[in-house]
């Protein structure tokens, strides 16, 4: 009776770490989304302003052209493993019109527990990535 308790005990450790994991390796992946699109956004100039005072030293980013261009990069990447939805956050934007800010939140499934204890629902992981592009002369 003793060993079958101790044997419980394991496993269930066992099939926690190997949730804990999976969640771990998902966060790291919608990490590597959020620098995917803060880069890209990066790039996206505020149109508007480059015809009206040129390029000059610096891009100017808005927070609708960085949360345009943040939208359409995660469109194109598919969604990592256990990852069952992601969106960008309040935040996501530029805060001084030359960083590119995404805050991005991906909801996990974790393989083991997600399935046979299904009423806890996903786990929420948020991350945030910021990224700059400078002109150089």
């Amino acid at each position: 009776m003793l060993i079958a308790g101790l044997l419980g005990i394991l496993a269930l450790l066992i099939l926690g770490a190997v949730d804990v994991t999976a969640v771990q390796l998902a966060r790291m992946r919608i990490i590597d989304a959020a620098d995917s699109a803060a880069s890209d956004a990066a790039d996206a100039i505020d149109e508007g302003a480059i015809y009206g005072r040129g390029v000059g030293q610096e891009l100017t980013l808005t927070d609708g052209s960085v949360q345009q261009v943040a939208g359409t990069n995660l469109g194109r990447q598919t969604l990592p493993t256990h990852v069952t939805s992601w969106g960008l956050q309040p935040g996501t934007g530029s805060p001084d019109g030359r960083t590119a800010v995404v805050i991005l939140r991906g909801n996990v499934d974790p393989p083991i527990t997600g399935g046979l204890l299904g009423f806890l629902g996903d786990v929420p992981v948020t991350v945030e990535s910021r990224a700059r592009a400078d002109v150089s002369p």
